[in-house]
């Protein structure tokens, strides 16, 4: 579509040209063609505007789509780091890494992803999200009561074991992130 726009903006600029080139050497008075010319120079000007917008829109949705796609790989390495493989003595405290979500915030503000062939990302961007912060606070609280608790091993393992759990929210995260991101696969 808007490589069609494109070009009949271009066509109309270049019949404002010829017809204004034919006048002036013809011998043309200016006002029998400057009706033509004038008309064809709003459409040239009407559809180029249109077409810019365009242009910025794409790009603008580029700029996200490249910005999602570093921010997922850099979660998903997050989310495989050996902070959080279950412990498996009497290991102190962890510090976890935590979800990056700068690049999430950002299209979904901007509004770059308005488009509706991303109705289904843009849902998915916001489980996501959502589903990522949970973990954030919740790595937060884990963090809390493990080093208030400082000596206390069994806490440590127990808040460990509470992130582990089968059906449990890192699972839950981690498959978010996977679907998410196929899902910005087959639509980028």
């Amino acid at each position: 579509m808007s490589e069609a726009v494109t070009l009949l903006a271009l066509l109309a600029a270049l019949a404002c040209a010829i017809i204004g080139a034919l006048g002036a050497f013809n011998g043309a008075g200016p006002t029998q063609l400057q009706d033509v010319v004038q008309a064809l120079a709003i459409v040239a000007a009407a559809t180029a505007i249109y077409a810019n917008r365009r242009a910025t829109s794409n790009e603008r949705r580029s700029l996200a789509l490249g910005a999602l796609s570093e921010e997922f790989a850099h979660n998903a390495g997050v989310l495989e780091d050996h902070a959080f493989e279950p412990m498996t003595g009497s290991e102190p405290a962890r510090v976890y890494p935590r979800i990056v979500l700068s690049a999430v915030d950002a299209a979904l503000a901007s509004s770059a992803l308005s488009t509706k062939r991303d109705v289904a990302l843009v849902r998915d961007l916001h489980s996501w999200r959502n589903a990522a912060q949970e973990l954030n606070r919740r790595l937060d609280l884990a963090e809390t009561i493990a080093f208030v608790t400082a000596g206390v091993p069994t806490t440590a393992r127990e808040l460990d074991a509470g992130l582990h759990l089968p059906a449990g929210h890192l699972e839950r995260v981690r498959a978010s992130l996977r679907t998410t991101r196929e899902l910005y696969l087959s639509r980028g």
